[in-house]
């Protein structure tokens, strides 16, 4: 196994095979990331950055509907709560499928990915069992967490490429003897 360098967050790893040139990325995270052009700290609109935004808006949405129907419902209002808990439902599966998708594209063939991956496809899995049963509030959670865990997973690129920095910085700041 060759060792590499993320062309992202320039952490360490193994690979099989490594060709000449190729970029290389240690998770998709980091490959999601890199498609997010960043110049002077500014962020300018991008694709990635759209879909990054779309992704919060729908996980946001899914909470607030999912959140919003439960409290009407113990208000004594079940029939209105219950349809907005299907809103929760039928957004997180929008976002789950987006999530999904994204983690697919990335490019990246890691056993990490597919580790990550069918656990919230299942969790998906088992809101729709849910749903098919009536019980939307069980089918929203399932949503949620499963999404979450993809938003999580999807954002490391970032989060590993801060902790490589400031790994760099306190080494660069060490007095040398």
């Amino acid at each position: 196994m060759a060792r590499v360098t993320c062309s992202f967050c320039r952490l360490p790893f193994h690979l099989a095979r490594v060709r000449e040139g190729a970029e290389y990325y240690c998770c998709s995270g980091c490959a999601l990331a890199s498609r997010i052009p960043v110049q002077d700290g500014q962020l300018p609109v991008s694709p990635g950055l759209l879909v990054a935004l779309a992704a919060g808006f729908g996980l946001f949405n899914q909470v607030l509907f999912g959140v919003l129907g439960a409290a009407v419902a113990a208000e004594g209002r079940p029939e209105t709560g219950e349809k907005l808990v299907w809103v929760s439902v039928a957004i997180g599966a929008v976002v789950l499928l987006g999530f999904s998708g994204l983690l697919v594209l990335a490019r990246t063939r890691r056993w990490s990915d597919g580790v990550v991956l069918l656990p919230a496809l299942a969790a998906g899995v088992w809101a729709s069992v849910a749903a098919a049963r009536g019980t939307w509030l069980e089918a929203t959670i399932a949503l949620f967490v499963a999404n979450l865990l993809l938003a999580l997973w999807s954002s490391r690129g970032w989060f590993r490429r801060m902790w490589a920095r400031r790994t760099q910085d306190r080494s660069s700041a060490a007095p040398n003897d």
